[in-house]
C-alpha cells in the first residue's frame, strides 16, 4: 500500500482506504491530493467509510472530492480524424464496441492471468475473481460505469510468466486496458491494467488521460460516443451522523440536542456551525465533558462559560429540531447522579473499547464503557436510588444500563438509545414517561418490583422474555409495535408495496432480503439480527388493573392474562393477534388489519425470510420433527456477504496456464457470433462496423 493510502487508512479507517483505492485511482498518481482534500474536508473518524455504505453515496463521495479537483486538461488538436476507434488504431489498440451485457464484459477474461482454464460465462453472478482479473470482472459493473476494451497489436503473445518484476507500464500490462466512465454524476475516467494490483495503482493506466494513449483521443472520444466529459462544477453533500461546520469540514456526530449543539468525535463540540476544539484537559463522551484534570463532570454551558475566551458569545441562530428560543438540553441528572467524585481513572477495555471509573463518595465506582468515537455504550450506576428527569436522554449508542438500586425513574430516561439490548433495574418500582420509546433490541425485561409504568415506555422492542408480577397499571402508546418478527415482516411488506416490488421479492425472497438489508442502516441490520425467532407471546401481569391509550397496538402476542385488569384505554389492542384475553372486564379487541390473499401470502414469505435469515446467521440447523433447536456456531455472517463464498480461500497464483492466442479466438468468435457488431480479426481503422 503506497504512502497516501496508508496515510487514508491511519486516519479514516482500512474501508474508506479501499473505497479511495476504487474511486480515486487518478487522484492517487499524484503524491498528495487526496489526502490533502480528505484532511481539508474531513475530521478524522474511522466512521467514514462506515457511513459511505451505499453505491449512491460513494458516487456523491466521489463527485464532492472531485469538485475539488481541476480535472479538465488542455485538448491538444485533433489529428486527421475525430473517430476513437481510427485513432486507438493509430495507437496500436483495438477498440471493441462498448459493453452492453455483462456477457461482453466477461468474453475479455480470457485475457487475465489466472490459474486453471478460464471459466466460460454462462450468465447470472460471475464467480469469484482469481489471479489477476480486475474487478470489473465481479459483475454489476455496468450500473455505475460505462465499459470498453482495447487490445494492443500483439497482446495474445505476451505470457504474464515472463515479467517477473512487473510494472504497471511495462509491455504486458499495457495490451489489454478497460476504459471506464462513471454513468452518473462527475464522468471520472478509470483505465485498468492487464495487472491487477501486483503492481501499483493500476487503475489509473495513462494517468486516467485518454490523451496519454494519443493525444486528440478525449475530444474524439466524447464525440464517438456521444458523451459529455465535463465534470460537474458544484456538488452538494451531506452525510448521514455527520455534521458540516463554517470551517467546511465534516464532523461525526456522536449526538444532537433540540437546540442544534453537535457533540461529535475528538473533542469537538458544534455551536451554532462553530467547531469549538475542547481543551486536552478535558474529554466530551456525549454531551457530557469529563474534566479529567479537576475529577469533575460539567456540561458545555459550564465549559462555555468557563472559557469565554475559547467560546465566543454568539447569537442562537434558527435551528431545525423545533424554534428559535428552545434551550440547549443540559444531562444534569446523570452529573448530579455521580455526587461528589473522588477520581476519575480512564482504562483501556475490549478492542478499541476504554473504562472510565469513577470513584464517588457515595459508595461503589461508577463504571461507564465508551467506543472509540468517546460515546456511551454501557453505564453502571451501583449507588443511585432515582434516576432523575432526562437522564442520558441523548445517548443514542447506549447498549445496557444496570442501576441495582434504583427505586424510580424519571421522565425521558435513555430516551433516544436504539441499541439499547440489556437493562438491569431489580429494584425499580416506578418508570416515568418515554423511557425507551425508541426502537431498542431489548430482550429480557425482568423487573419483579415494577408497579407502574409512563406513557411511551417500550415501544417497538424486540422482548422475548418478561416479568412483571407487581405491575398494576401502563400508561398511554406504551407496548406498541411490540417485540414480533410478524410485525418487522408487515413493515418489510409495505415497503414492498410502495416501491412495487413484490414480483420480484416473491422471485428471490432470501436474496432481495439481503440485498435491501446490506444496504439499511447499521441499527436496521441489528435489529434484524436481533429479532427474536420465537417472540414473546403471552404478556401475563396478574396484577394489571389500568391500561392507558393506544397500548399494545400491533404487536405479535397470543395470549393475555391479566386477571384483575378493570379499565382499558381507547384504541388500546388494536391490529393485534391476540387470541385470548383473560381479563377482569370483558374486552373487544381492536379491528384486524385486513389483508387481501395476495398481501396474506406475501406477509407469510416476508415472516419466513426472516426466520431463515435468522438461522443461517445464528447456525440453527433446519429442525427434524420432535428435535429442538440447537447453536451450532456461534459466527455471524454480515448479512451482504454470500455465506458459500466465505469459505473459498485465496489461491496464491505462481504460473501461467491459459493461453492468450486461444483466448483472442475465442473473443473473436464471440464478438462475430454477438448481435450488432462485425469484427474482423486483423485490427485496424476499418475492422470494426457499427451495424
Amino acid at each position: 500500500m503506497d504512502k497516501d493510502l496508508r496515510h487514508i487508512k491511519k486516519r479514516y479507517g482500512e474501508k474508506l482506504a479501499h473505497i479511495c483505492e476504487e474511486l480515486f485511482p487518478t487522484l492517487l498518481d499524484t503524491p498528495d491530493l487526496l489526502p490533502q482534500i480528505l484532511d481539508r474536508k474531513f475530521d478524522k473518524t474511522s466512521s467514514l467509510g462506515e457511513a459511505l455504505s451505499t453505491e449512491d453515496l460513494q458516487q456523491e463521495f466521489k463527485d464532492f472530492v472531485y469538485s475539488f479537483v481541476d480535472v479538465e486538461r488542455p485538448r491538444p488538436e485533433m489529428i486527421e480524424t475525430k473517430d476513437a476507434f481510427a485513432m486507438m488504431a493509430q495507437a496500436g489498440y483495438k477498440l471493441y464496441p462498448e459493453c452492453l451485457t455483462e456477457a461482453d464484459i466477461q468474453s475479455f477474461r480470457g485475457f487475465y492471468y489466472r490459474q486453471g482454464p478460464t471459466p466460460v460465462y454462462t450468465g447470472g453472478k460471475p464467480e469469484k475473481r482469481a489471479g489477476e482479473e480486475i474487478c470489473t470482472f465481479n459483475g454489476g459493473r455496468l450500473n455505475r460505469c460505462r465499459v470498453w476494451f482495447a487490445v494492443k497489436e500483439g497482446a495474445e503473445n505476451l505470457r504474464r510468466i515472463a515479467f517477473k518484476n512487473p510494472t504497471r507500464d511495462d509491455a504486458y500490462g499495457k495490451s489489454v486496458i478497460s476504459i471506464q466512465f462513471a454513468r452518473h454524476g462527475t464522468p471520472t475516467l478509470s483505465i485498468k491494467n492487464r495487472y491487477n494490483h501486483s503492481v501499483t495503482n493500476p487503475d489509473a493506466t495513462f494517468s486516467n488521460n485518454l490523451e496519454n494513449i494519443i493525444p486528440g483521443l478525449t475530444q474524439a472520444w466524447a464525440e464517438t460516443f456521444s458523451m459529455n466529459l465535463t465534470p460537474n462544477e458544484k456538488v452538494s453533500f451531506s452525510l448521514d451522523g455527520f455534521r458540516l461546520a463554517s470551517d467546511g469540514k465534516y464532523y461525526k456526530k456522536n449526538c444532537q440536542d433540540n437546540a442544534g449543539l453537535n457533540f461529535c468525535e475528538n473533542n469537538v463540540v458544534i455551536d451554532n456551525g462553530q467547531a469549538i476544539k475542547l481543551s486536552t484537559d478535558f474529554m466530551l463522551i456525549d454531551n457530557h465533558i469529563f474534566d479529567l484534570k479537576n475529577n469533575r463532570v460539567i456540561t458545555y454551558q459550564t465549559y462555555k462559560a468557563e472559557h469565554p475566551e475559547i467560546v465566543p458569545n454568539q447569537p442562537q441562530q434558527h435551528n431545525p429540531w423545533g424554534l428559535e428560543q428552545d434551550q440547549s438540553f443540559e444531562d444534569t441528572a446523570f452529573i448530579s447522579s455521580l455526587g461528589k467524585i473522588k477520581k476519575i481513572e480512564v482504562k483501556k477495555g475490549e478492542k478499541k473499547e476504554r473504562i472510565i471509573s469513577v470513584k464517588t463518595e457515595a459508595g461503589e465506582d461508577v463504571v461507564i464503557t465508551i467506543g472509540r468515537h468517546n460515546e456511551i455504550l454501557d453505564v453502571h450506576d451501583p449507588n443511585s436510588t432515582e434516576i432523575e428527569d432526562g437522564y442520558l436522554h441523548l445517548s443514542k449508542n447506549l447498549r445496557s444500563f444496570s442501576a441495582p438500586q434504583a427505586i424510580t425513574i424519571g421522565n425521558s430516561v435513555i430516551n433516544r438509545s436504539t441499541t439499547l439490548r440489556e437493562l438491569h433495574l431489580p429494584k425499580v418500582e416506578v418508570i416515568g414517561n418515554d423511557f425507551t420509546n425508541y426502537t431498542t433490541i431489548i430482550r429480557k425485561l425482568d423487573m419483579p418490583k415494577l408497579r407502574e409504568i409512563g406513557n411511551n415506555c417500550f415501544s417497538s422492542t424486540l422482548i422475548s422474555e418478561i416479568n412483571l408480577p407487581n405491575l398494576e397499571t401502563i400508561g398511554n402508546s406504551s407496548f406498541s409495535c411490540f417485540n414480533s418478527v410478524e410485525i418487522f415482516a408487515r413493515q418489510f411488506l409495505e415497503m414492498l408495496r410502495e416501491d412495487q416490488q413484490e414480483e420480484l421479492f416473491l422471485a428471490n425472497p432470501i436474496g432481495f432480503f439481503k440485498t435491501v438489508s446490506a444496504d439499511a442502516e447499521q441499527e436496521e441490520r441489528d435489529m434484524i439480527r436481533e429479532l427474536s425467532i420465537s417472540s414473546l407471546t403471552i404478556f401475563n401481569a396478574p396484577k394489571l388493573r389500568e391500561i392507558g391509550l393506544g397500548c399494545f397496538v400491533e404487536n405479535g402476542i397470543r395470549e393475555f392474562n391479566a386477571p384483575n385488569l378493570q379499565s382499558v384505554g381507547q384504541n388500546s389492542f388494536s391490529r393485534t393477534s391476540i387470541v385470548s384475553f383473560n381479563c377482569g372486564i370483558p374486552i373487544e379487541q381492536g379491528q384486524q388489519k385486513t389483508l387481501t390473499e395476495e398481501d396474506q401470502q406475501l406477509l407469510s414469505t416476508c415472516f419466513d425470510t426472516i426466520v431463515s435469515i435468522q438461522r443461517e446467521m445464528l447456525g440453527i440447523k433446519e429442525l427434524e420433527q420432535g428435535e429442538e433447536a440447537s447453536v451450532v456456531t456461534e459466527t455471524i455472517q454480515p448479512l451482504n456477504e454470500d455465506v458459500s463464498q466465505t469459505t473459498q480461500q485465496e489461491t496464491v497464483l505462481t504460473g501461467s496456464s491459459i493461453s492468450s492466442e486461444s483466448t483472442f479466438k475465442d473473443l473473436e468468435k464471440y464478438h462475430k457470433e454477438t448481435p450488432g457488431t462485425v469484427i474482423s480479426t486483423q485490427p485496424s481503422q476499418t475492422d470494426i462496423v457499427q451495424e
